[in-house]
């Protein structure tokens, strides 16, 4: 299991009631006859939907496609948008809290496949909880993530919509790039130790496409030693999350990105979920790269 992913997932994660979640009671036609001339119907409802997120990303996509009100708990690190701060928290992506999140009486969990082998998931299927993990490991899954959600919801036209909008985003920023010169970069989640996107990272994949040569040739998430870093000078150093009140950067003196002073931090939020502001995320990474 790759628990970098759970970083930009950001970072990357029960009482059992009478009657199990997953058995949905199916809208179905009743007849009744209140005399000999007079007969009523009336529907049984589905069983109202209860979903728990298990990732900051589904979190925001579940809100973006207008299924917000069903939301009844979050993951730990889900922050956006604002009134999520409201829900309880059931854990994070890799350790959740099994006995909190059947607390909440969950129809539906919606978490990362990166989530698939957590024993936590097993138990929570055995419950008889329906439990949807969807792929995030590339552009293309955040995609194919927004449209197998979108159907699940009923929400398919706003789906395409918010997929719609991701790839004019996203193809806007590769236009702008067209004419700048590529640059080596190296795209971190911290120092200590030092973990940066590969090729095969849902970010490293963009950076060819907004001009942008990675310094790691292979991988997803890489732990780099300080000798791995220096070895591969890059020109701008790329860190996703806050900035540190002092320059943990400086001791790699000999790094042209140190030397020019071309360290840049990005909102987390942003360019660490693999969720519908990929874009803005990477309109930010774009910025540091050619400003």
């Amino acid at each position: 299991m790759n628990i970098f992913s759970f970083f930009f997932i950001g970072f990357l994660s029960f009482v059992v009631i009478s009657c199990s979640p997953s058995q949905e009671i199916p809208a179905q036609e009743v007849q009744t006859v209140s005399s000999e001339h007079e007969q009523s119907r009336f529907h049984v409802p589905e069983q109202p939907l209860r979903i728990i997120t298990l990732i900051p990303s589904a979190t925001e996509l579940v809100f973006a496609l207008g299924s917000g009100e069903n939301v009844v708990a979050r993951s730990q690190f889900s922050d956006f948008p604002a009134e999520v701060s409201e829900l309880p928290s059931v854990g994070s992506g890799l350790a959740l809290d099994v006995e909190t999140i059947l607390t909440h009486r969950p129809t539906l969990l919606i978490g990362s496949q990166i989530q698939t082998d957590l024993a936590e998931i097993e138990v929570l299927r055995q419950s008889g909880i329906e439990v949807l993990l969807l792929p995030d490991q590339s552009s293309a899954d955040v995609q194919h993530a927004i449209i197998t959600l979108g159907n699940r919801l009923d929400q398919e036209a706003l789906a395409e919509t918010i997929n719609q909008r991701l790839l004019v985003g996203i193809q806007s920023i590769i236009q702008a790039a067209q004419n700048e010169t590529p640059i080596s970069t190296l795209v971190a989640t911290g120092i200590d130790p030092i973990f940066a996107a590969g090729p095969e990272s849902f970010i490293g994949e963009l950076l060819p496409l907004i001009k942008s040569e990675n310094v790691l040739t292979e991988g997803e998430w890489v732990q780099m030693d300080e000798e791995s870093l220096i070895t591969s000078a890059p020109e701008v150093i790329i860190v996703i999350g806050e900035e540190s009140s002092e320059n943990a950067w400086a001791r790699f003196e000999t790094v042209p990105a140190v030397i020019n002073e071309r360290i840049c931090y990005v909102d987390p939020n942003l360019a660490g979920r693999p969720g519908p502001r990929l874009h803005e995320g990477l309109r930010e990474i774009y910025r540091c790269i050619h400003p």
